[in-house]
C-alpha cells in the first residue's frame, strides 16, 4: 500500500476501534447492561427488517 493509503487506514481502524470501546462503555451504562454488543448488534439489525403489521 502507499504511505498515505496506510496512514489513513491505520487512523480509520484507531477511529473504528475508539467507537467500539466507546459504544460498549456507553451500553455498559444504560438499562440493557446485561446484553453485549453483539447482541444488541443482532437485535438492532432484526429490527430493521420488522414489518409492521398493525
Amino acid at each position: 500500500m502507499e504511505p498515505n493509503f496506510e496512514r489513513i487506514n491505520t487512523l480509520l481502524v484507531e477511529a473504528f476501534n475508539d467507537i467500539l470501546v466507546i459504544e460498549e462503555s456507553e451500553l455498559k451504562k444504560s438499562q440493557f447492561n446485561d446484553l453485549s454488543i453483539t447482541e444488541m448488534h443482532t437485535i438492532e439489525a432484526i429490527g430493521m427488517y420488522k414489518k409492521d403489521y398493525f
